[in-house]
C-alpha cells in the first residue's frame, strides 16, 4: 500500500484501507478544503491511524451555515458507500468508531433533518455512521423508527449474541428487507458470520407454528444476508406452508440452490400429508419446469 502524504505528514494507514477506500473517503470530505486546506489531510491521519483526536472539536464549531448547507456526504448512492464500508479493514471496528464521530461532529445540531437526539441510548456516533452508511440523511419517521429498532437490538445484544437471535427472530420478529438503517447496521457488525452459532434459534422461528413469523424469517435470511444451505430444509418446509406468501418467499429463496433443494423437495412430495404435498409438488416443477412440460406432453398424448 503506497502512503498517502498530506500537509500534516505522512499517514501511516494502520487501518488498512485499500486504495479505492481512501479515495473514496477523500471524495466524502474534500469540501472542506477551500473552509481549512489542513482538514482534509487531518481527518484522514485520525480515520486511518487513530491520530489527532483533536480534530473532532474543531469540527463541531465550523460555520453553522456550512453545515446546513453541506454535511451529507458526497457519497450518496449505497452502491459506493457499500464499496467504502465493505473494505477489509484490518482495524475495522476502531475504524467505524472514528468515521462515526467524524460524521457526527460534522452534522448540524440545528437541522431537525437529522436524529441524533439525548432520546436514544445507543451512541450518537453509531447513529451518525448508520445515518450516511445507508444514504439515510433525512429525519422522516421511518428513520426515526429504524434507530428505535437498532436500539432495542443493541439491548438485547448486551445479554449476548443467542439473546439477540432470539430477540430478532422469535420475541420481536419485525421485517427487515425494507430497513436500509438496519441492514447497514447488520452489515458493519458482521452478524451474519456471527449468527450461524445460532441457527437453531433460527429454525425455530422457520418451524413456528405462526406463519407470520415464518415469513418475516424468511425474509430476514435474505435482508441480512445469512447463509442458506445449513437452513434450506427448514426453507423447503416452508414452501408447503398453509399462507402463500411464505411459499412464495421460501421458494424464491431456494430456486439459487436447485441442485440442493430439489431432492430436499422430493422428500417432502412423498412423506408430506396430503394437504403439504401439493405446495411441495408446485414447488418442486418451479425448480424443475422440464417435469412439468413432461407432464403436459404425456396428457396430450
Amino acid at each position: 500500500m503506497e502512503s498517502f502524504t498530506f500537509l500534516n505528514g505522512k499517514i501511516k494507514n494502520k487501518a488498512g484501507l485499500t486504495d479505492e477506500a481512501i479515495n473514496l473517503l477523500i471524495k466524502d470530505f474534500s469540501c472542506l478544503t477551500p473552509i481549512d486546506s489542513s482538514l482534509l489531510g487531518r481527518i484522514l491521519h485520525y480515520l486511518l491511524d487513530g491520530d489527532d483526536p483533536e480534530i473532532l472539536a474543531e469540527l463541531e464549531v465550523l460555520d453553522i451555515f456550512f453545515k446546513a448547507l453541506y454535511f451529507a456526504p458526497r457519497l450518496k448512492s449505497i452502491e459506493t458507500r457499500t464499496a467504502l464500508f465493505k473494505a477489509n479493514h484490518e482495524q475495522s471496528e476502531d475504524f467505524l468508531h472514528r468515521l462515526g464521530k467524524i460524521y457526527h461532529a460534522l452534522m448540524n445540531p440545528l437541522n431537525p433533518n437529522h436524529l441524533m437526539p439525548q432520546r436514544l441510548e445507543s451512541p450518537s456516533w453509531l447513529e451518525a455512521l448508520l445515518l450516511f452508511a445507508s444514504s439515510s440523511y433525512t429525519g422522516d419517521l421511518k428513520t426515526y423508527v429504524e434507530l428505535k429498532i437498532v436500539e432495542k437490538i443493541l439491548q438485547a445484544a448486551e445479554a449476548g449474541m443467542e439473546n439477540m437471535v432470539q430477540y430478532i427472530f422469535l420475541e420481536d420478529p419485525t421485517d427487515f428487507s425494507h430497513c436500509n438503517i438496519i441492514k447497514t447496521f447488520f452489515s458493519l457488525t458482521g452478524f451474519s458470520s456471527s449468527a450461524v452459532h445460532h441457527f437453531e434459534i433460527i429454525r425455530q422461528a422457520l418451524a413456528h407454528i405462526d406463519n407470520n413469523t415464518k415469513y418475516r424469517a424468511l425474509r430476514n435470511i435474505t435482508a441480512l444476508s445469512l447463509p442458506v444451505l445449513p437452513l434450506l430444509p427448514e426453507i423447503c418446509q416452508c414452501c408447503t406452508a398453509s399462507l402463500k406468501k411464505v411459499r412464495m418467499v421460501a421458494i424464491k429463496i431456494i430456486k439459487d440452490y436447485p441442485d440442493q433443494a430439489i431432492p430436499c423437495l422430493k422428500h417432502l412430495i412423498t412423506k408430506a400429508d396430503p394437504s403439504k404435498k401439493e405446495h411441495a409438488v408446485e414447488a418442486y416443477l418451479v425448480l424443475s419446469p422440464e417435469e412439468s412440460e413432461n407432464n403436459s406432453g404425456d396428457k396430450k398424448q
